[in-house]
């Protein structure tokens, strides 16, 4: 899933045929991004795009090719950004949410009208992450199945968000900023990344201690930038070095 962040305030301060515009000319870019890759465009809702990989044809690397094509959208929208600045046009930025499911796929409707789509809480999961990425502050989250492989781990810098649980499943999930390709990234970025991650596998071991000096460190790094992904951890640090979680906690942050 991807939309466009705050594309109401879009529609209520631009012209009808400047939003239209801008519109053909994302869809027009992102569509050939998604197709490129092996990727089918489901449906546009709105601003959004409903993007599936290996279905309705196998795609060997889809876990990989879904998260490389939600980085190269946000690299060619900033291309078209500056194009759009050049002729006084508004800036637009995205929140791709993506997750790796079986779902049910065909064709849904009746005889008189029908789609190719997709069906399962998968669809939900990633509905789920495009939106929390307002929540914290990020641009693309991706869910703990589309990371599972090494090779796909291996190609992209990242770190984890959050814990998402389920109210009906006794399984949380870990959720993840995608920061970019590992082969495009600097050494200090993917040392900042990798800081931060071992200080989220501290706190989830009730090391909150060490936890917090490594968050603290990260943020230290960032040199003074705000980072509101490690601030909701160290609040939640202060909180549980006063009282400890249940026995049963498993650091979900945000639930389903």
């Amino acid at each position: 899933f991807s939309d466009i962040a705050g594309f109401t305030k879009l529609c209520e301060t631009q012209s009808l045929k400047t939003v239209f515009f801008i519109l053909s000319k994302y869809f027009d870019n992102m569509t050939s991004l998604v197709t490129d890759s092996g990727g089918t465009i489901i449906e546009f809702i709105g601003d959004a795009i409903l993007a599936v990989w290996n279905a309705p044809t196998t795609v060997v690397n889809h876990m990989e090719a879904s998260i490389a094509t939600s980085i190269r959208m946000n690299q060619r929208l900033s291309t078209l950004r500056k194009e759009w600045s050049e002729a006084e046009l508004p800036d637009i930025h995205i929140r791709v949410g993506i997750h790796s499911a079986e779902l049910h796929v065909g064709n849904i409707g009746s005889p008189k009208r029908m789609k190719y789509g997709v069906l399962g809480k998968g669809v939900e999961i990633a509905s789920k992450l495009e939106e929390l990425n307002k929540k914290y502050e990020t641009s693309i989250l991706v869910g703990e199945t589309s990371l599972e492989t090494e090779h796909v781990r291996d190609s992209f810098v990242f770190r984890i968000v959050d814990i998402l649980g389920f109210q009906k499943q006794a399984d949380p999930m870990k959720i993840y900023e995608v920061i970019g390709f590992r082969n495009e990234s600097n050494e200090e970025l993917i040392s900042l990344c990798d800081k931060h991650n071992q200080a989220v596998e501290l706190y989830l071991n009730r090391e909150f201690v060490e936890a917090e000096k490594i968050f603290k460190e990260c943020l230290n790094l960032k040199n003074g930038e705000n980072d509101l992904v490690i601030q909701n951890f160290l609040d939640r640090i202060k909180k549980y070095k006063l009282v400890q979680p249940d026995d049963d906690w498993k650091g979900v942050g945000i639930e389903l």
